[in-house]
């Protein structure tokens, strides 16, 4: 990316995170004080942003895992969940590559292992957090029906996160057809 355009996007990403977790509380502030004859009921901006913000982060977090999966050839010691940088360093696999680097940008070489960046960690990071405080806003007001709809979407795909996770972590994979 050029220099030039860096501040552009780390503002444009700030911004987008900033409206991601600000509709995210506003919903469960909101969701909070829902009742029958009064649903949650937030602005269609907001919950389209939700919607949209949280779309490319679940895309990216999928794809993270995904990456990690197909590029660690076979499987490989699982680090202590504290050993950020480890969990974030996956080998190549320039035999199934071929000649084509992992990112857009980047020669190929000889290195041994390609490194996700700050954002890219950052970004997994931010979404399954945003989960957690959805559930936990569903959760405070007993998993009611009238919550805001964001809110309880986004606690039902937490258990689609921790289940996903669960199956790249145990390395599962699909039989062999016969």
């Amino acid at each position: 990316m050029s220099n030039q355009l860096r501040p552009l996007v780390v503002i444009i990403v700030l911004v987008g995170a900033l409206l991601y977790i600000g509709g995210i509380v506003w919903g469960g502030v909101i969701s909070l004080c829902a009742n029958k004859e009064s649903p949650a009921n937030i602005p269609p901006f907001v919950s389209q942003a939700i919607t949209a913000i949280g779309t490319a982060l679940a895309t990216h977090f999928g794809a993270l895992f995904g990456i990690s999966q197909f590029t660690g050839g076979n499987p490989r010691p699982i680090p202590k969940p504290h050993q950020v940088q480890i969990w974030a360093t996956l080998p190549h696999r320039r035999r199934d590559l071929g000649a084509l680097p992992l990112q857009a940008g980047v020669e190929s070489d000889d290195s041994s292992e390609h490194r996700f960046d700050f954002y890219q960690i950052a970004a997994a990071y931010l979404y399954f957090a945003s989960l957690i405080l959805a559930g936990v806003f569903w959760a405070i007001t007993g998993f009611s029906e009238y919550a805001a709809d964001a809110i309880r979407n986004m606690s039902f795909a937490l258990i689609g996160v921790i289940a996903g996770v669960i199956a790249v972590t145990l390395n599962v994979r699909r039989p062999p057809e016969e």
